[in-house]
């Protein structure tokens, strides 16, 4: 029997996940809706599985990842764009169900440490300007630990909004995503 919890049962289409945040079910969905988009990227799709293979091995990673892809013969900007799309999806994953990650037993009160540290830093008006800026600077340097994840897990613990996160990762990631494609096309051509 289903029964509605006022609370934010099965059938209520807000859920609080922190203290000022309300999100809809449709923006819960997003993650999952975004992989509607799948078939788009399924125009070779022995190469962006291997694209995929490379960019999700440990000690890989984006970089490699567009290498690999160019290198297998898809487009450059096919390259970057399927590797911009996994980690928009990867940076959408984590700042919407951040809520989920101060559940966890060990993990939890470790964040929720972290936040309330964050907020007392983040009450200074320089620092506020310039959050996202160290974010997308961040995430832009194609460094080991940089990815959309840990990006996405600072700006949270931060205590930014999640669009704001997710957008700032998204859109860094597709401009850095673009000129290593570019620099892995004109290096290939050179090899060959």
């Amino acid at each position: 029997m289903w029964v509605n919890n006022i609370n934010g049962g099965i059938f209520t289409p807000f859920v609080k996940d922190d203290e000022e945040n309300e999100t809809g079910i449709w923006v819960r969905l997003l993650p999952f809706l975004m992989l509607l988009g799948v078939p788009v990227m399924l125009l070779d799709l022995r190469v962006v599985g291997e694209l995929a293979v490379f960019y999700g091995a440990v000690g890989t990673g984006s970089v490699t990842a567009i290498f690999a892809g160019v290198g297998l013969g898809l487009h450059p900007l096919s390259a970057a764009f399927v590797v911009a799309y996994i980690e928009s999806i990867y940076s959408s994953f984590i700042t919407i169900h951040y809520h989920l990650l101060l559940k966890i037993p060990l993990l939890g009160p470790l964040l929720a440490k972290y936040n309330e540290k964050a907020k007392k830093v983040l009450n200074r008006a320089i620092v506020k300007r310039l959050e996202l800026l160290g974010i997308f600077s961040l995430m832009f340097i194609p460094t080991f630990g940089t990815g959309a994840i840990t990006m996405s897990l600072v700006g949270r613990t931060l205590g930014i909004k999640w669009w704001k996160v997710w957008m700032t990762v998204t859109l860094a990631s597709a401009i850095r995503s673009v000129i290593i494609a570019g620099i892995a096309a004109g290096f290939i051509s050179l090899v060959i």
